[in-house]
């Protein structure tokens, strides 16, 4: 019996463990969003949204103190923001919402800015590799 208990206990962590794990995708476009390499992260950010679906748990990107909510159609709205691509950023921006895991993260109020200035007819010029950064600070 406490040997089935205990067995029990470690499935239940490993399964824990496992679900915690984010595609490595997801990570890769945040550095390259940090990079300001929009177009380069779109790609992998569709890839971790195939492999995992959103659901706002952190998740370590770099580092001790690098990490940012699991919302893959978040970034991707920034991404396309950032290149002037306003449609496909609320598109992408109204999914996100729709899913929910945004709704308790750091990234939901800027994320309700960003739709209120493409609704407000403000897009952003195409931001060069090196210019501006999508992500605000709050």
């Amino acid at each position: 019996m406490r040997i089935a208990t205990i067995a029990l206990g470690l499935a239940l962590l490993a399964s824990a463990v496992h679900a915690a794990r984010k595609p490595e995708e997801f990570r890769a476009g945040i550095k390259a969003q940090n990079q300001k390499d929009w177009e380069g992260s779109i790609p992998l950010l569709r890839l971790a949204l195939e492999k995992q679906k959103e659901d706002g748990e952190r998740v370590r990107i770099s580092g001790a103190q690098n990490y940012r909510s699991y919302l893959p159609h978040y970034y991707l709205g920034l991404a396309f923001y950032w290149q002037s691509d306003c449609a496909a950023a609320r598109e992408e921006w109204k999914k996100c919402l729709e899913i929910g895991a945004v709704l308790n993260t750091d990234e939901h109020t800027a994320l309700l800015r960003y739709l209120a200035e493409i609704e407000q007819g403000r897009c952003p010029s195409p931001s060069p590799r090196a210019g501006r950064s999508g992500a605000r600070e709050e």
